[in-house]
């Protein structure tokens, strides 16, 4: 008898909802939020997939670019790079991104960088497609000293997604578009070969889907530091580290933290073995590897592997890059380990 109480008064309860406005999709702003908030850090490339993204204060090294916009002070080298990834936590790759990145030196102390990325998601265990998104963001690095860079950069995502509930499936697409700004300083210390970085991320309004979901901007500060302990001849190992502190920067109560490491080892410039670590809190975390190899002496191909153990999930990120140098040469401001 009580349990039909029970069951009759769950069920007037999601009715005087329903009829009072409250949306099916109640719980959902928060996936819609994680969705687009992870848009901001695209697109990665197979060296900072391989290394956990702890890239950041490599000077002169493309792949930090998008955490880190000063890096572009220290190139000097036209490049084109393209990237290949996906994500699989199923039965199918519930995400396939392609990316195009170009950087493009205007003086010695002076690039520029744009990078566009188009996202297909999809249900992980049936395969249907659950969205879409786009990403196009421009940067820019100036070096005021040869061992002092500045960087800012200007980015637009639109995401379109079709969020699911546990009552009624997956709902119509929801599309939400916003934009924001970057900004970052990286210093070569009087250390040889120690970098370090600081970098302020996202920062820009927050975005309201087309259905109704409010989404609010993870801004994020990043502190990051590099070395070489080891350069000798035909050897190189490239060590890296950063810290990211991301929520919304003016509740610092609420704030979630991440720590990263990578690793690198290169022969002669030819050869590239890598591999990487992080930690979120203390339930996420992820191992990741990958390398590289000089094709070409302006054609590269890098390829990673991440697989993140979340909490409630896992999955296996993979990663494929091709880049093309036609100017690839090595100058007293810029690091011998740049790729």
């Amino acid at each position: 008898m009580r349990a039909a109480i029970d069951a009759t008064g769950f069920a007037a309860l999601m009715m005087a909802a329903i009829l009072a406005g409250v949306p099916a999709f109640a719980y959902l702003p928060w996936t819609a939020e994680m969705a687009f908030n992870e848009l901001l850090d695209y697109p990665p490339n197979a060296k900072s997939g391989s290394m956990a993204q702890a890239v950041s204060s490599l000077a002169g090294d493309r792949s930090a670019m998008v955490f880190n916009p000063a890096t572009l002070g220290f190139v000097e080298s036209y490049e084109l790079q393209t990237t290949l990834a996906g994500r699989s936590s199923g039965s199918y790759f519930d995400r396939i991104l392609y990316s195009l990145t170009g950087i493009c030196p205007v003086t010695e102390r002076t690039a520029f960088g744009a990078q566009l990325a188009y996202s297909a998601k999809s249900e992980r265990y049936s395969g249907i497609p659950t969205g879409y998104s786009f990403v196009g963001r421009a940067s820019c690095g100036f070096r005021l000293r040869p061992d002092l860079s500045l960087g800012a950069s200007a980015e637009i995502a639109h995401d379109a997604i079709r969020l699911w509930s546990p009552w009624f499936g997956y709902a119509e697409l929801t599309r939400g578009t916003g934009w924001g700004l970057d900004a970052s300083v990286l210093y070569r210390t009087p250390l040889p070969t120690v970098n370090v970085d600081l970098s302020i991320l996202n920062l820009g309004p927050d975005v309201d889907y087309s259905r109704g979901e409010h989404c609010d901007r993870y801004e994020t500060i990043r502190i990051g530091t590099s070395g070489r302990p080891v350069s000798a001849g035909k050897h190189q190992v490239v060590l890296s580290s950063d810290l990211a502190i991301a929520r919304e920067l003016r509740d610092f109560r609420d704030q979630e933290k991440m720590f990263r490491f990578g690793a690198e080892y290169n022969h002669k410039e030819f050869f590239y073995v890598r591999a990487g670590y992080w930690r979120q809190a203390s339930y996420n975390h992820g191992f990741s590897g990958g390398g590289g190899l000089q094709v070409l002496d302006w054609v590269s191909v890098d390829v990673a592997v991440d697989v993140p153990d979340y909490e409630y999930d896992a999955a296996t990120e993979l990663y494929l890059t091709v880049t093309l140098t036609p100017q690839r040469s090595l100058t007293p401001h810029e690091e011998p380990n740049s790729r």
